[in-house]
């Protein structure tokens, strides 16, 4: 979540979104890059089970986590902005 909070220091949306976006916008994405590394790399390692699994489960644990969060995160998020004027950065689509 720091990362994502650190790119996003300068848009203007403010701590709700900045939070709501870390917290939901990457799944297992920092394992998956780990593992593709490690595949791309085709080394055999005495520990490459243990390497495969660690990446499963942290990529199952966190799509299960996320999942079973989301409803509640989101309805907080919408109750953070409800109050933003129709102008606040949080409320931008994309492209605009």
């Amino acid at each position: 979540m720091a990362p994502v909070a650190i790119a996003l220091v300068r848009n203007g949306l403010g701590p709700a979104a900045t939070v709501f976006i870390g917290r939901f916008g990457s799944r297992g994405q920092a394992s998956l890059a780990l593992g593709l590394v490690y595949l791309r790399q085709e080394l055999t390692l005495q520990r490459e089970p243990t390497i495969q699994l660690a990446v499963i489960v942290t990529v199952l644990v966190s799509i299960f986590a996320h999942g079973f969060s989301a409803g509640a995160g989101s309805e907080l998020y919408a109750r953070s902005i409800k109050s933003l004027a129709s102008t606040a950065p949080a409320l931008r689509t994309f492209g605009e």
